[in-house]
């Protein structure tokens, strides 16, 4: 189960880097650790979205807090960037996948994937701020 949520990690993260490099036509922005860290904080938020959606709907069930801490937030944001590393970033393995991905030749499946990814995690938390009001 791990390696399957690894996998769909990296490629969501592979998706999101071909986008910004199909996309940036200044060659200034190239360098690729302006371009990996800029992914990283846009994933690392989009997880940290993920998880307070989750923080919100388990409240609502649960009813313990009427308005759920900043301090909450940023511990989730903590664990978010916790995912992020393990999955991603420990030991290079976007990079490992990278290549894998780049032998499949379709770069274009990635993209939509990403995007994909990125609309149901923004409907999710629209949905948990329905239920938890």
């Amino acid at each position: 189960m791990m390696k399957k949520i690894e996998y769909f990690l990296n490629m969501v993260h592979y998706g999101v880097y071909l986008f910004h490099s199909k996309i940036d036509v200044n060659p200034d922005h190239k360098d690729e650790m302006f371009i990996s860290r800029g992914i990283g904080l846009w994933f690392v938020g989009g997880i940290n979205l993920i998880l307070f959606s989750i923080c919100l709907i388990i409240n609502k069930i649960i009813g313990v807090y009427k308005n759920i801490s900043f301090g909450v937030f940023m511990f989730l944001m903590i664990v978010a960037y916790g995912i992020n590393y393990y999955f991603i970033d420990r030991k290079d393995k976007h990079l490992i996948y990278a290549k894998e991905f780049e032998k499949e030749g379709k770069p274009w499946k990635y993209i939509l994937i990403s995007f994909g990814f990125m609309i149901a995690y923004i409907l999710f938390f629209i949905f948990s701020l329905k239920v938890a009001v």
